[in-house]
């Protein structure tokens, strides 16, 4: 039925708590002898009551029968009727009772079953590198914990139900059995033939099943990228393209349902017509096998039919439970699978309390891959960054830069290689108290949907809310959060529509701030500010690197320069390393680089003059300068391209070189009208 791992996966979650198993089970077998007890004994008296007392002929009775009749008989005087009626309704009640406790223990067990499968699956994602993220989508890990662990705990209940209705169809079929064996005899190979034709059912209730689960997955999937790239679908004027896929993927789901629902009402619908034919086959027979005496047939069929009534509800319950468990097969499989730690990247936590960084950071011959995958994302790194310096790492997007840093706080681990801090392999820290000594800035800061405090002392301990509050003022000149109608207590929405982005990433340096870390990692912070907010948070970053190590991922020239190490990445090698200078005199990447962004920021400046120029000019002349005009202004510009042989950041600067230009523009502009009329006077004297 199922993989040796899926039968122990399934066998520890009902070891789990086994009580509720065994008590459900005893409990349903109770109830069900309770009330086959209480069937009898009740239409046995009505059977008396109807003869008026009189003696019924029970030389064809079995054993069990005619002792069930004594007691009915015994019971049916005038002063023993009450009791034994009170007697039959105690049976009755107790039976309620015990449906009523299996059925809240039922509950119990399901919830139980829930509880332990998203507690190991949680806990299991706390444990997974980030490879099983980029791996897997969103999506489907919230299918998997949601929707397929709900259908695993209906799987299993139903494995359980069919348990507990094959011990109550045994015990009615043993009773059948004991008050006529050629009825029972007839009645099992009328149920062989119901069998058959539900086998055909529960067959196709399985097929699908699994389209189904495939069909909800598929849906789940692109409704999950809609919401998230809504942005992106707006921006492109996607809309109704989404909207009618979705349509289309909800149209498609639905029919593959009513299908399912479909064969599994037909298959209920056929059973009844069975019942009834059974029925009227076994009062037919029943009257031949006993040779048409009818004081005997009478009693014996009522109660037969009596217990009979009651298997079909068992039998359908069976094939319910069966295709239940059909249709939840894939799910059990699948989370089985997902749980299953064994064929999956899971990090292990060292014994040593990473406390301080007293000597370097070494990486000897480290290279990584993504499982599953062939290209080499590092390969052969060596490195060494000395406690308190700041190394930066630069190179084209895909280098392998990000990766590299992520190796640090053993968010993924390397295929080969070591990396030791204090001479350590950091495979003996534990997980916890090392990457609590490692704050990471990036460019896409994440919030909590929380309060700002949240978010702020967030995975911290012991911060009051006025450290909170004097880490935000320490890296925030404005104090923005000041501002906010709820101060440090502002609730975040999903979209972040109060929190800018530069703001979210004052929240991450404050947060770092109170961190107080040993290694400082700044993965392009800056990437999404504009100039005035990127210089608010540099300002911010420099005292939060201050004296501590740190590791710098960027490409901008101004920044790389301050470094005491600068590694270049290309493929996932290190192609040149050293500081600004070596690499200026020696590496050939470093210097066409630096030439690159000095041109860049050349032509940037270049611009921007050349624009307010001609914006000044326009306005003296009122647009209509002569052929003559623009190409002195070229003549003009690559002038100015020989003064600015530098890239000017002074503001004080750049206003001077344009009032020199526009003043050596205007007196162009005169000398070339002056030239004009020159020439205009000339040819009229010619004239």
């Amino acid at each position: 039925m199922f993989k040796n791992s899926t039968n122990n996966f399934l066998f520890d979650l009902i070891k789990s708590k086994p009580i509720y198993f065994v008590a459900s089970l005893i409990l349903s077998l109770v109830g069900i002898i309770l009330n086959i007890l209480g069937t009898i004994l009740l239409i046995s008296i009505l059977v008396i009551a109807l003869n008026n007392g009189d003696n019924i002929a029970i030389a064809h009775f079995t054993s069990l029968l005619k002792y069930l009749f004594f007691l009915a008989d015994f019971f049916f005087s005038s002063d023993r009727l009450v009791i034994s009626l009170c007697l039959i309704a105690v049976i009755f009640f107790l039976e309620k009772i015990i449906n009523y406790i299996n059925a809240i223990v039922n509950i119990k067990h399901t919830n139980h079953l829930v509880y332990q499968m998203k507690r190991k699956g949680i806990a299991l994602l706390c444990k997974l590198d980030l490879n099983y993220y980029t791996q897997n989508k969103t999506g489907d890990i919230l299918f998997k914990i949601n929707r397929e662990i709900d259908k695993t705990a209906l799987g299993i209940k139903s494995i359980q139900t069919i348990l507990i209705t094959g011990g109550t169809i045994l015990i009615l079929a043993v009773v059948l059995a004991s008050i006529s064996w050629s009825l029972t005899a007839i009645t099992l190979v009328l149920i062989v033939i119901l069998f058959i034709v539900n086998h055909f059912f529960v067959n196709q209730s399985k097929q699908q099943g699994v389209l189904l689960a495939h069909k909800y997955q598929v849906y789940n999937r692109k409704l999950v990228d809609f919401l998230t790239g809504i942005n992106l679908i707006k921006n492109a004027a996607n809309e109704e393209q989404e909207y009618q896929q979705i349509i289309n993927l909800v149209e498609d789901k639905n029919r593959t349902e009513l299908r399912s629902r479909s064969t599994l009402l037909l298959a209920n619908s056929i059973n009844k017509i069975n019942q009834i034919a059974i029925i009227l086959t076994l009062v037919i027979s029943g009257y031949y096998l006993y040779d048409r005496h009818i004081q005997s047939i009478i009693p014996i069929l009522l109660i037969y039919l009596a217990v009979l009534l009651k298997l079909p509800s068992a039998i359908n319950q069976l094939n319910n439970a069966r295709n239940q468990f059909k249709n939840n097969q894939l799910s059990i499989e699948i989370v089985a699978k997902f749980l299953r730690e064994k064929e999956k990247s899971i990090i292990q936590s060292g014994n040593i309390t990473f406390t301080k960084l007293k000597t370097s950071i070494e990486l000897d011959n480290v290279t990584f891959a993504y499982p599953y995958h062939g290209r080499i994302i590092l390969d052969k790194i060596n490195l060494s960054i000395p406690q308190g310096k700041t190394m930066t790492l630069v190179g084209f997007t895909g280098a392998g830069k990000s990766t590299l840093v992520s190796l640090l706080s053993r968010i993924n681990e390397p295929i080969e290689g070591t990396i030791t801090i204090n001479n350590k392999d950091i495979k003996e820290y534990t997980l916890s108290s090392l990457r609590k000594s490692i704050a990471t800035i990036d460019g896409e800061p994440f919030l909590f949907n929380n309060s700002l405090l949240y978010n702020l002392t967030y995975g911290l301990e012991n911060i009051t809310e006025s450290q909170a509050i004097a880490a935000t003022k320490m890296i925030d000149p404005d104090d923005f959060i000041a501002k906010l109608p709820q101060g440090i207590y502002t609730e975040i929405d999903d979209r972040t529509i109060i929190i800018s982005e530069f703001q979210k990433q004052l929240i991450a340096i404050a947060r770092a701030l109170l961190l107080k870390p040993e290694i400082v990692i700044l993965d392009e912070p800056l990437k999404k500010l504009n100039k005035e907010e990127g210089e608010i948070v540099q300002n911010a970053l420099d005292k939060l690197c201050r004296d501590r190590t740190t590791i710098v991922i960027t490409n901008k020239l101004n920044i790389i320069k301050k470094s005491d190490l600068i590694v270049i990445l290309n493929k996932g090698k290190i192609i040149e390393s050293g500081t600004h200078q070596e690499l200026l005199k020696n590496g050939n990447f470093y210097q066409r680089m630096c030439s690159t962004q000095f041109k860049s920021s050349q032509q940037s400046h270049q611009q921007k003059l050349a624009k307010k120029i001609a914006q000044k000019l326009a306005r003296q002349t009122n647009n209509n300068l002569s052929y003559e005009i623009h190409n002195n202004l070229n003549y003009l510009l690559n002038y100015l391209q020989l003064v600015n042989d530098v890239a000017i950041d002074d503001d004080g600067e750049q206003e001077k070189i344009l009032d020199e230009s526009y003043q050596s523009a205007k007196n162009m502009l005169a000398s070339l009208r002056e030239y004009e009329r020159k020439i205009s006077r000339g040819f009229k004297q010619n004239d």
